[in-house]
């Protein structure tokens, strides 16, 4: 897993680097007093420590097996937050 996704960093490195503060440019389309709400989907992540989502295109089938990973502990993550604050 480790092996892949370092291969899917390297490759997105190479390409030209998203925007600076691109949840900035999301944070317009809402109301301003709701940018604080935004989070990135690999904040609720529990097992990876990566900011982003990387683009598996353009690599191995294992990538996309990576992201979907990725992507699965993120969103159990989300679930719980969003327990968790429904609790309160």
């Amino acid at each position: 897993m480790g092996a892949n996704l370092a291969r899917i960093e390297l490759r997105r490195e190479s390409r030209a680097a998203p925007a600076p503060g691109a949840i900035g440019e999301q944070a317009q389309i809402g109301p301003p007093s709701a940018g604080h709400k935004l989070k990135l989907m690999m904040e609720y992540a529990r097992s990876y420590t990566v900011p982003e989502v990387p683009d598996p295109y353009d690599g191995r089938p294992e990538d996309f097996e990576t992201v979907l990973e990725m992507l699965e502990d993120a969103t159990e993550g989300l679930l719980e937050a969003i327990r968790a604050t429904r609790l309160k």
